[in-house]
């Protein structure tokens, strides 16, 4: 059981062994894991192999927002409160949306505007040496350099005040 949990947490945060992060400690340490227990397949089945039709439909709506900008450097698109009230959706089923726009080739930075009745929220992730926490910084938010996330001052901005903001400050070519 605790080598699951912690082979699970590992595969999380090392993008499924993709990310920088990953390095020849982190696969002896899953090797490790995976000698005490944890089943490789089972545990990425369950965490990216299984979505509710809720889920789909709530990662459609977001696809059909999906917007380029910066000269083809970054992409952006924007989930709401009622698209997770009209899909069904659950707030924990959405939160690797960000991860949906993060795949576009030829994208330097991914951006996932939230609107919720508490306003704005932004997620960032970069695909290169792109630091994406300096520009959450700016905003009063954190994280590190591939991934950050802004709670927006001004919890009555909307959508297009925000992207005002943080498009000039983004990768461009």
């Amino acid at each position: 059981m605790v080598a699951t949990a912690c082979y699970a947490g590992l595969i999380s945060d090392t993008g499924r062994f993709q990310h920088v992060n990953t390095t020849s400690r982190v696969l002896r340490d899953a090797a490790d894991m995976v000698d005490g227990g944890a089943d490789p397949s089972s545990i990425s089945t369950r965490l990216f192999n299984s979505k509710s039709l809720a889920l789909l439909e709530l990662e459609s709506l977001v696809l059909t927002k999906l917007t380029v900008e910066n000269g083809g450097y970054v992409a952006y698109s924007v989930v709401s409160d009622k698209d997770y009230s009209t899909t069904g959706a659950s707030k924990a089923e959405g939160e690797n949306l960000i991860e949906l726009i993060r795949v576009l080739d030829g994208i330097r930075v991914a951006v996932l505007l939230s609107e919720t009745e508490q306003g704005v929220r932004v997620s960032l992730r970069s695909k290169s040496d792109f630091d994406v926490s300096g520009i959450a910084r700016t905003f009063g938010g954190g994280g590190h350099k591939a991934a950050a996330g802004i709670s927006w001052p001004d919890p009555k901005a909307s959508v297009e005040a925000v992207l005002s903001s943080i498009l000039p400050l983004l990768p461009r070519p």
